[in-house]
């Protein structure tokens, strides 16, 4: 089962004459380290597992970022912008030149687990990485679909905090939806 929060005006519905840009932007877990291996041409997470189900679906994509880990699976697209250890503002910082140098159509938006573990988590950042989007579009003129995952829980101190955080942000999505 798929879910997601998004806003867009573009529908991905149909097939597509090209292959859709899909940039995965977070934190370890998008780039993989979780994965039970060393090896970061085998570190890919869940980059795999929706790639696969994608493609079984009849969706051409491309996954577009300057990171490459993954790249031990043979037919699966190892780009990606996963960074070990960053936090929410550091992706905030990095996002319009991320989308400058690879343009995406659907941002998968991990984000928030690092400002748990480090005690800082801070929702209105999640808010500033859409605003850098929205920012992008308008320069741009690329519409881009955003699908922002609730983040997951990690150690067993953060469960209060990780709730939290979560639903700050499921509101933050709701606010900006209802606003167009």
């Amino acid at each position: 089962e798929i879910r997601s929060h998004y806003y867009s005006s573009r529908d991905y519905s149909a097939q597509c004459a090209s292959p859709i840009a899909m940039m995965p932007v977070g934190n370890s877990i998008t780039r993989g380290a979780a994965s039970g291996v060393n090896d970061p041409t085998q570190q890919i997470s869940y980059r795999k597992d929706l790639w696969d189900l994608l493609n079984r679906g009849g969706y051409s994509m491309d996954f577009v970022g300057s990171q490459t880990d993954g790249k031990f699976y043979a037919g699966c697209d190892a780009q990606h912008e996963g960074r070990s250890g960053w936090t929410a503002d550091q992706i905030r910082d990095n996002i319009l030149a991320w989308l400058n140098s690879t343009p995406a159509d659907v941002i998968l938006l991990h984000v928030g687990t690092n400002d748990i573990v480090q005690g800082v988590p801070d929702h209105n950042e999640v808010n500033q990485i859409l605003d850098q989007i929205d920012s992008y579009e308008a320069s741009s003129g690329n519409a881009v679909t955003v699908v922002l995952a609730r983040i997951l829980l990690v150690g067993n101190n953060n469960e209060a905090a990780t709730t939290q955080f979560n639903n700050d942000v499921a509101l933050l999505v709701q606010n900006r939806i209802a606003k167009g």
